[in-house]
């Protein structure tokens, strides 16, 4: 117990550590305009994100402007401060997919412009894939994998990560239906969590050994984490061998019954989506995977043909 309420108390301090930091840090960025040379700033800030005619919008309310602008505004009143890190939590929701792929795009292009890192958060897939280089997976409040992207959607180790990556739908030649995986339960109510792994009761791998202690993070590659007990082996094993429970929403994208790995989904969704491309180098085969690899920022550039992927609609990939 004493053991306990040192942990929780030096979780305390590290919170507070960082609220005082933070808050010391936003203090260093009160400047004192005066409203000509804030109409100024601020019609500048309006024009760099896309906002058409800013000295005529300047004086408009927020009721007349569309869901899309007033997402462009919030953006910039982030940027008013000029960060080194822009935040964006769920900055696509409730937008239609032409206008998502447009704020998505203005986003990359000021973190190009102004050389900012930028904290995406968000429960899309394909956000995930357009926009991140690294990918931190969290469940109720804990990391429970990181690594680049092409390494969490294409080899997700932890069995939350491979549950999201199973809950794409893999369209197939002739399919007439076919039931969504789905991780079956709810998450744990967090002014009580379980004092073993927080995914236990809802994961098909759970042991005992799950539930009796907390689980640390392993370190298990260069840059790789995930919070299992599992080994890294013993997962995929796991993954290859077993079908998903029926309890968890039934058969998943092969046609019989075993869940697809993030890479097979997602190559199955690229060749169902896209038109036949040609490898820049002229490799018979390859060209799925490069399409695969350029989409999440891999690639030196990009496709010969205009991209189409269904979970971002008609919406065309500029990165």
């Amino acid at each position: 117990m004493g053991s306990e309420l040192c942990i929780r108390d030096r979780s305390r301090d590290d919170a507070q550590a960082l609220v005082d930091y933070l808050t010391d840090r936003a203090s260093d960025y009160g400047y004192k305009l005066t409203k000509s040379m804030a109409k100024h700033r601020s019609i500048e800030l309006m024009d760099e994100v896309g906002i058409p005619e800013p000295y005529k919008r300047f004086r408009q309310y927020p009721f007349e402007f569309s869901g899309g602008m007033r997402q462009r505004i919030v953006i910039a009143i982030a940027l008013s401060a000029n960060p080194d890190i822009l935040i964006c939590d769920e900055p696509t929701t409730a937008l239609d997919v032409t206008i998502q792929a447009q704020i998505l795009e203005l986003i990359n292009n000021l973190k190009k412009q102004r050389n900012l890192s930028v904290i995406f958060i968000t429960h899309d897939l394909g956000v995930v894939a357009r926009i991140a280089t690294r990918v931190v997976v969290m469940y109720a409040g804990e990391l429970v994998e990181k690594g680049t992207s092409e390494q969490v959607i294409f080899d997700p180790v932890h069995p939350y990560s491979y549950a999201l990556m199973s809950s794409i739908i893999v369209p197939e030649e002739g399919m007439k239906a076919q039931k969504l995986s789905c991780i079956p339960g709810a998450p744990p109510n967090l002014k009580n969590v379980p004092e073993g792994c927080r995914f236990a009761d809802r994961c098909a791998y759970a042991i005992d050994a799950c539930r009796q202690k907390k689980i640390e993070i392993d370190v298990f590659s260069e840059g790789r984490y995930k919070r299992c007990l599992h080994s890294v082996a013993s997962l995929r094993a796991m993954y290859e061998a077993e079908d998903l429970p029926q309890e968890t929403g039934g058969s998943h994208g092969n046609g019989n019954g075993r869940a697809e790995s993030g890479l097979s989904a997602l190559d199955a969704y690229l060749r169902y989506a896209l038109p036949v491309l040609h490898d820049p180098a002229g490799r018979a085969g390859s060209a799925v995977r490069s399409l695969s690899t350029w989409a999440i920022g891999r690639g030196s550039r990009p496709p010969p043909t205009p991209v189409f992927f269904p979970w971002l609609g008609a919406s065309r990939f500029s990165l």
